[in-house]
């Protein structure tokens, strides 16, 4: 498993979405949109429970996965178990974020995970932000997979609107064997309100392994 640090607001609730709508998913195996995104949504819950954060997760796939966030020991097990059964599926990321609104608590971060480039799902997100839900998008470069849409129109429009995001390019999770020394470490930084951005890049796109 691999992490991404975190600094941010100690009482603030994380919600992690993770978009598995299939026809988004491009890539195969462990070079997947698919695997990169269960990936992160682990690694995230991970890093915000051990921060003692509540950590809760939704996931837009084959079923729905919803679970609030929580701060027991036993979240991060629920969470993982969730992730180690889902499958993509045809329900799309916009309907998730629009169903979602009533039931994020204001103050809340929101961390989405999505290949998606299209921009659907942009203005319900807004909707979110302008409800005091603090939005940061991990953007899985679609190109980078092997697939043929770029996110050049979704990154101008969320930085258009204000709305944290990074892209996320194949080859940047290493296999689970390979260590980072600490100079390839990435570190990420809580701006205000909630949103997240990357304060250090490592020398060599990589993770670390938790150990």
């Amino acid at each position: 498993m691999y992490v991404r640090q975190f600094e941010h607001t100690p009482s603030s609730d994380w919600w992690i979405y993770l978009d598995l709508e299939e026809r988004v998913q491009v890539g195969k195996d462990f070079d997947s949109t698919e695997e990169y995104g269960v990936i992160l949504a682990a690694s995230l819950a991970d890093r915000g429970l051990s921060q003692g954060h509540a950590v809760g997760l939704a996931v837009c796939g084959k079923e729905l996965v919803w679970i609030p966030p929580q701060r027991h020991s036993g979240q991060l097990m629920d969470i993982l178990r969730a992730l180690a059964l889902v499958h993509t599926g045809d329900v799309p990321l916009a309907d998730l974020l629009t169903s979602s609104k009533k039931s994020l608590q204001r103050g809340a971060s929101l961390v989405l995970i999505t290949p998606n480039v299209e921009t659907g799902w942009v203005e319900p997100l807004l909707r979110l932000s302008a409800s005091e839900v603090a939005p940061t998008a991990l953007l899985l470069d679609p190109a980078s997979f092997g697939g043929r849409d770029s996110t050049t129109q979704t990154d101008h429009l969320l930085n258009k609107h204000g709305i944290a995001h990074t892209i996320i390019q194949r080859g940047l999770l290493n296999p689970p064997e390979v260590r980072q020394s600490a100079h390839d470490q990435w570190r990420w930084f809580g701006m205000g309100g909630g949103k997240i951005t990357p304060a250090r890049k490592p020398r060599e796109k990589g993770w670390r392994p938790l150990g």
